[in-house]
């Protein structure tokens, strides 16, 4: 099975950390040598007596931690297992539900809410025909006119980095795709 393996996997990689780690202040405190540790088995490094109480007090401190990882990566195996035994809550007859969502586009109005990717937001204030907005010396209209106090104190550099970009792909008649 998948999830066993999964938890195999986990619960072996929490063991060689922890048990690096306690082999690491066994070695450190001196109450075991390199060659006599490995004589010993592994689990039964949490019983080595130890003389110094604050050393003592850490050892304890990762058994509390090893403890706790290993009961933690189980109780996430058991859940994922009984997700997979409990099923969908379906009423009886139905052997699959599916929920779409359908976007509406709608024209602009005052009132409404808008965001860029630069974290920019604002709401519409007024729908200007295409007439009365104000031109580019070639005579192209502006989509769009942003409240300049909104690029500086949100420091959208990135905005207006992004506009001047477009106008000189544009002018060069070249098309770019960033992300």
């Amino acid at each position: 099975n998948d999830f066993e393996k999964e938890r195999d996997h986990i619960i072996n990689v929490i063991n060689q950390y922890f048990y690096d780690e306690l082999r690491k202040i066994l070695i450190n405190s001196g109450s075991q040598d390199r060659e006599s540790i490995n004589f010993i088995e592994r689990e039964g490094w949490w019983d080595i007596g130890l003389k110094n109480q604050s050393i003592s007090k850490q050892v304890e401190s990762l058994k509390k931690d090893f403890d706790e990882k290993v009961s933690h990566a189980i109780a996430n195996f058991k859940r994922k297992v009984e997700k997979l035994h409990e099923g969908y809550d379906l009423p009886q007859g139905v052997s699959m539900s599916v929920k779409v969502f359908i976007a509406v586009k709608h024209s602009l109005q005052p009132g409404d809410k808008m965001a860029g990717r630069h974290g920019n937001k604002g709401v519409i204030s007024r729908v200007v025909p295409v007439e009365d907005m104000p031109y580019l010396e070639d005579g192209t209209p502006i989509d769009i006119i942003l409240n300049p106090l909104g690029v500086p104190s949100r420091m959208n550099v990135g905005q207006i980095l992004e506009t001047h970009v477009g106008w000189a792909c544009k002018k060069l008649g070249e098309s770019r795709q960033y992300s």
